[in-house]
Order: structure tokens, then C-alpha cells, then sequence
């Protein structure tokens, strides 16, 4: 599985590729939207045990700028966003992340 957003910063997962376009100023200093690091998401599976869905995901979004996520059908793209709502079935564990 692959993913691919072409622009500045490029942010490598398991297979999951993230990136964001360059930081706008407003006045003097960045006004960031969200930040998000290392994010691990897996799905728990009865009999299979954990299955990675994001695996260590890092970036940030300032205002002003766009992001855009895509990639192959089952590489994480909608399991990264459901993650960042909070909309996770009862089977999805967040095992690391830091994210505001």
C-alpha cells in the first residue's frame, strides 16, 4: 500500500505519506490548527490480535494552509481521520499519539 501528497513537507508512516503545504504568516507569528505526533492507531481483532491501521503519523496544519491525504484503498486514510474526530469503533486502540 502507498500514499502519495506532493508539496514541501513529506512525513513518512507505515504506509502512509502526509504532507502539508508551506506555513503561512499571519503578522508576525503561525497560528497552527493541529498538530499531530506520532499517531499509532490499530484495530483489535479477535484471534489476530492488533492490526495496524496508522502507524507513527506526524504533522502539523497552520492556518492558511490545506492538506490533502491519499493513497490506495486500506492504507489508513479514513482511520487517520476518524481517529483525529474521535469516532473510533470499540475495537480501535490509540496506542500512541499526541495530537491538538
Amino acid at each position: 500500500m502507498f500514499v502519495h501528497v506532493i508539496w514541501n513537507k513529506i512525513y513518512k508512516s507505515h504506509d502512509l505519506l502526509i504532507d502539508t503545504s508551506p506555513t503561512v504568516s499571519v503578522g508576525e507569528c503561525n497560528i497552527m490548527l493541529l498538530e499531530v505526533e506520532n499517531l499509532r492507531m490499530y484495530y483489535e481483532i479477535l484471534g489476530k490480535g492488533l492490526v495496524r491501521a496508522v502507524d507513527n503519523v506526524s504533522f502539523s496544519l497552520d492556518r492558511g494552509e490545506t492538506i490533502g491525504i491519499v493513497g490506495e484503498s486500506g492504507c489508513g486514510k479514513s482511520s487517520l481521520a476518524m481517529t483525529l474526530l474521535r469516532l473510533l469503533p470499540t475495537n480501535a486502540k490509540v496506542l500512541a499519539a499526541k495530537y491538538y
